[in-house]
C-alpha cells in the first residue's frame, strides 16, 4: 500500500471554530445545520444518502464546554477545548485536535 498526500485545495474552503467555553448557542446551532449525510459508492458510482440531508444534532455543545461531533453513519467523537471543528463545502465535518494545529511543531493546519 503507498500513503497518499492530502489536503485542502485552498485555506478558505471549510468553516468552523474553535473548541472552548464560549462557543455560543447560536455558533453550535450553525455547525449542527451544516453537517450533512455524505455519499456511498454504490456499484461503482457514488450515490448521496438521504438526499445529502442535514445530519440531526451532527454538534453538541454542552455545559462547560462539553462537545460532541457526530460524523454520519461512522460514530461519535468528543471535542475538547482548544480542538478546531469544521466542515467542508459537502457538509463533511472534521475535527483536528488543538496540539496538531497549536503544540506539535510541525503542523500543516492553519488556526482559524
Amino acid at each position: 500500500m503507498t500513503l497518499l498526500s492530502g489536503g485542502t485545495s485552498t485555506t478558505t474552503t471549510l468553516r468552523g471554530f474553535v473548541q472552548n467555553t464560549n462557543l455560543s448557542a447560536t455558533d453550535a446551532a450553525t455547525v449542527s445545520a451544516n453537517i450533512k449525510y455524505d455519499g456511498a459508492l454504490v456499484n461503482g458510482a457514488w450515490t448521496q444518502i438521504r438526499n445529502h440531508a442535514v445530519y440531526p444534532g451532527g454538534f453538541t455543545f454542552g455545559v462547560g464546554g462539553q462537545a460532541l461531533l457526530y460524523v454520519p453513519r461512522r460514530g461519535v467523537l468528543q471535542v475538547l477545548e482548544g480542538d478546531v471543528v469544521c466542515y467542508d463545502p459537502n457538509g463533511w465535518p472534521i475535527l483536528v485536535s488543538g496540539w496538531s494545529i497549536n503544540g506539535a511543531g510541525v503542523s500543516g493546519w492553519s488556526n482559524l
